[in-house]
């Protein structure tokens, strides 16, 4: 009959957010008469992951997931995990990806067009294959560019000298990072520190070796000032350069000179001695030639007996005529 008859309604809304999954379901009865039923059920679910040392909040998990890092706080990267959109990076350069598949094959993609271009990325893919309910860390290293030019010179006296083709070694905390000069000194710096290598990094993607590495500021060198040298004929000049907190992506440090360091270090020849002032002591009083030359005909014609009064004469003529050629006073003898 129709006093029997009733009508329900059954709603359900379902929302997936990026850190937990919101739902809604409604029932409604509605009788004939007019009398009615409605019972609602709002549920809120979530999770709180922790990997080496490192908190995240997500959807829940009912397997393995994975904490992504992008760089230093690179916000807004989007993550795609085999091929399904899992959000973007918050303010802090994370993103949780709760569905990964233990033991299976999972592709964690970051995707290159959400990246500032003022940032430099090394790779983009990763696989993993975790264990059963465990967490990964997933890092990408992203890190903004920021570079710094200028021209390396050595004050000599009143002259300019450019170090032109040499190595400028700088000392980052317990690393060394080597930049070259080009012509004129001139040279271009970015805040990239090299590459490691892969014989003395024995744990590159544990959770522990990533918060290390971030920790150490990555591979990126962070603003300050920094003692920095360089080898030249065979001595070293050392100075110190700053690399600056700007948003600039060059930076022009202008001239910057470098100070010759230890007792032994001479890079420049030192300057040959004047000709004349060589010429003057080496017609001193003490080593005239006229004075050589006299000592000379002396023990080639020594005085004393044995020797004839005539050979005695023409000593003493040749020693008289040698002094007048040397001081310039020529005289006729005969």
């Amino acid at each position: 009959t129709e006093a029997n008859i009733t009508t329900s309604y059954n709603p359900y809304i379902q929302y997936n957010g990026k850190y937990g999954i919101y739902s809604l379901n409604a029932t409604i009865n509605d009788t004939y008469h007019g009398a009615s039923t409605e019972m609602y059920d709002l549920s809120a679910s979530g999770s709180l992951v922790y990997a080496g040392g490192f908190f995240g909040l997500s959807r829940p998990v009912s397997d393995s997931f994975g904490i992504v890092m992008v760089g230093d706080k690179v916000a807004g990267a989007a993550v795609i995990k085999d091929g399904q959109d899992m959000g973007k990076t918050d303010s802090s350069g994370r993103l949780v990806v709760p569905t990964l598949t233990s033991y299976g094959r999972n592709q964690v993609t970051l995707d290159a067009k959400t990246i500032p271009l003022d940032y430099s990325i090394s790779g983009v893919n990763m696989l993993l294959s975790p264990s059963l309910w465990s967490g990964s860390c997933i890092a990408f290293a992203a890190q903004k560019l920021h570079a710094i030019t200028g021209t390396l010179l050595l004050q000599k006296e009143n002259e300019k000298i450019p170090l032109e083709y040499v190595e400028i070694a700088i000392k980052i905390g317990d690393r060394m990072a080597s930049y070259p000069t080009g012509k004129g000194g001139e040279f271009y710096i970015e805040n990239a520190l090299p590459e490691e290598p892969a014989a003395a990094v024995t744990d590159k993607y544990s959770c522990r070796a990533i918060a290390a590495r971030r920790q150490a500021g990555g591979n990126t060198i962070p603003a300050g000032t920094y003692p920095a040298e360089v080898e030249y004929k065979g001595g070293r000049c050392g100075f110190m350069i700053t690399f600056p907190v700007a948003e600039e992506a060059i930076t022009d440090r202008g001239e910057i000179y470098c100070t010759p360091t230890g007792a032994s270090t001479n890079i420049q020849n030192p300057k040959p001695e004047n000709p004349r002032t060589t010429r003057k002591r080496t017609y001193d009083e003490d080593s005239s030639p006229a004075r050589s030359t006299n000592e000379g005909l002396t023990a080639a014609f020594p005085q004393g007996e044995g020797v004839s009064a005539g050979d005695r004469e023409i000593t003493a003529l040749i020693s008289r005529w040698v002094t007048s050629w040397t001081s310039g006073d020529m005289q006729e003898y005969s």
